[in-house]
């Protein structure tokens, strides 16, 4: 079932307009916000959307084991997590992803926060909520391909560092997707850089 990673050098998503604004803190019906406001808001966003370059990668990898320990895939890859292994309870596969901002967006929020702290939030929250979006295209890009051979991707993933799943795993997710071939860097304590660099797993079910 391994294939090897696909990647996607450019993914459009639309503004996630209601992400952002939860994000931000605005509560729908609840906070009121001016037309003066809105304005700042809605130019800061078209700023980011314009800085933000969505890149990312996907690979479909088959599971050998599922227990206690965590999740074993055919390769002898191991993700020691229970919560994992529990989301996973039933998958033949999983679905490993990637995606990222980019640097220019990064390089426009780090100049705004030394001078204009509100524009770089508004910043922050539309390349945090585009990159997981990104995500979002991923799962469906490979639900399309998936549904071809009756299987389809699990509505749930599940991230590095969330849970009982170490921040360790992310150089295996990072080697296994090889996340340098749409510009992200791995430091030595696993932190992706451009910082809006995310991964995830998600799990691949028979149809029913």
């Amino acid at each position: 079932m391994e294939t090897g990673p696909i990647h996607f050098p450019s993914i459009r998503v639309a503004l996630p307009l209601k992400q952002i604004y939860a994000r931000l803190g605005y509560a729908r019906g609840v906070t009121e916000v001016d037309a003066g406001e809105q304005e700042r808001l809605a130019r800061a966003m078209g700023d980011a959307a314009a800085l933000v370059a969505l890149r990312g990668a996907a690979r479909i990898m088959g599971i050998a084991e599922l227990g206690d320990a965590g999740v074993c895939l055919e390769d002898g890859t191991v993700f020691p997590s229970r919560a994992l292994a529990c989301m996973l309870s039933g998958c033949t596969g999983v679905l490993l992803m990637g995606a990222t901002a980019g640097q220019a967006v990064m390089d426009e929020i780090a100049a705004c926060s030394r001078d204009n702290l509100a524009r770089a939030v508004v910043l922050d929250a539309v390349a945090s909520e585009m990159t997981d979006a990104a995500l979002g295209w991923i799962m469906d890009y490979a639900g399309q391909i998936l549904i071809r051979s009756a299987r389809r991707v699990t509505k749930k993933r599940f991230s590095a560092g969330y849970g009982d799943l170490a921040l360790d795993s992310q150089e295996a997710m990072y080697e296994l997707l090889r996340l340098d071939a749409v510009g992200i860097t791995l430091t030595p304590s696993r932190i992706m850089v451009p910082e809006k660099s995310v991964t995830a797993i998600a799990g691949v079910l028979g149809m029913v």
